[in-house]
Parts: structure tokens; sequence; C-alpha cells
């Protein structure tokens, strides 16, 4: 088993500044209630705020993946894939702060990555 040793992770206004950061599932999100940020000239706060939540998801949805994987081997892949998630979300809190952002619900952001796991938890580890 190979132990999951996190990277340092810095992330600056610039990392968002020329790049869309794109956003998952938006029809989904719609129907959790969860409002969508603007995708056709987001601003650099809705890119921070898409960026944090999808992180928020995904954390969630490789979490949960690993719950049910059938291998030692898929299990600490994905459980290192929700911990990354769970680094990058952090990562972003003190920008989000600074802005006096409002992120959507975690509760609600954890339930649509489990939601999105149906579509996923069917497939082998390399589908």
């Amino acid at each position: 088993m190979v132990d999951f040793l996190p990277p340092t992770i810095c992330i600056s206004e610039r990392a968002f500044s020329n790049r869309l950061v794109p956003y998952r599932s938006s029809t989904i999100m719609i129907d959790k209630g969860i409002p969508m940020r603007s995708s056709v000239a987001p601003t650099y706060e809705n890119r921070v705020l898409s960026a944090y939540e999808g992180e928020i998801l995904g954390e969630e949805f490789f979490s949960v993946l690993a719950q049910n994987a059938d291998s030692d081997q898929s299990r600490v892949k994905l459980r290192n894939l929700a911990a990354i998630e769970r680094l990058v979300a952090e990562a972003l809190l003190p920008v989000i702060a600074r802005y006096s952002l409002q992120p959507n619900s975690k509760v609600l952001l954890a339930e649509k990555g489990r939601d999105e796991t149906v579509e996923y938890a069917e497939l082998s580890w390399t589908e």
C-alpha cells in the first residue's frame, strides 16, 4: 500500500484569472437547488466559487467511490483523489474569505457528489 503525501498547494488569484474553471453537470445542480455560476463570462469571484464547490463535490464523489471500490489498490487511489480535492478546497478558503464570497451549502454539494457516483459506480477503474 502506498501512503499519500499531500503536495503543498498554493492558490493565487492569477491561477484563475486567465482560464475558465468548468462547472460540473449544470442541470443536476439546478435540480438540487444549487444556483449556477455564470459560465458565459464568469467573474473572478464566480470562478473561485465554482472551483471551490467543485472540490467539495469531488471530495464526496471520490470518497463514496472509495467506500465501494472492489480492490485495495482502487480504494487507495480514490481516497488519494478525495484528499487532493479536500486540500484544494482548503487552499481556496482564504481567497473566499478575502472576497467575502458565499459558497453553496457543503451539505448540498456533498449530496450532489454522492448522486454523481451512481453513474460511475459500476465502471471498472480503467473505464
